[in-house]
């Protein structure tokens, strides 16, 4: 694979299953099912001003297979042989971002993929891991960082713009995060 894609993939190839939600399972996130019935070339791109003029539609009994055509078969059950097919009939519903009774620590009933009690750690090569006392000083052992007043705390803005950035570099560097955040630091 091409970049860091590779470390991304690895990482999440070696989290183990307890760190997953109750209801999620890594073959979700490493082979992803993607209708072929989506055909508004934006929707991987939505538009994050208007939600309200989006509307996509999933089937009650393959949740993860969305369409932005009302009432098209379900691919998967069409895949499976099913002798009734299953129609992509219910709305999606969209969470509303700015809705001030959401909280900034997830929990295992506001979805996601891992549990949200645990603090992972994100490597610039997209390596993802639960943070631990022993995996911080192994970061810092491989960097072989041994006067701790070089290391600076950044924090930075996350949004859609970053996030198709932080894809773009994902193809293209091994090291997609400072090409991404660091260049806007300086």
């Amino acid at each position: 694979m091409i970049g860091c894609i590779s470390s991304l993939y690895g990482s999440l190839e070696k989290l183990d299953e307890s760190y997953l939600q109750h209801n999620q399972n890594k073959g979700s996130l490493l082979k992803p099912t993607i209708t072929t019935q989506v055909t508004n070339p934006n929707f991987l791109l939505p538009d994050t001003k208007n939600p309200e003029n989006r509307k996509l539609y999933y089937c009650s009994s393959h949740p993860g297979y969305v369409s932005d055509i009302h009432n098209s078969v379900c691919s998967h059950c069409r895949s499976q042989g099913y002798g009734n097919p299953c129609y992509l009939s219910e709305e999606v519903k969209f969470a509303d971002m700015n809705d001030s009774t959401s909280t900034d620590t997830p929990t295992s009933d506001q979805g996601g993929y891992v549990k949200g009690l645990v603090t992972y750690m994100v490597t610039g090569d997209l390596s993802v891991s639960p943070m631990s006392m022993v995996s911080g000083v192994g970061m810092l052992n491989k960097f072989n960082i041994k006067d701790f007043g070089v290391l600076e705390e950044k924090v930075v803005e996350f949004g859609i713009n970053e996030g198709l950035e932080l894809l773009k570099a994902s193809l293209l560097s091994k090291d997609a995060l400072s090409a991404v955040f660091l260049p806007k630091l300086n």
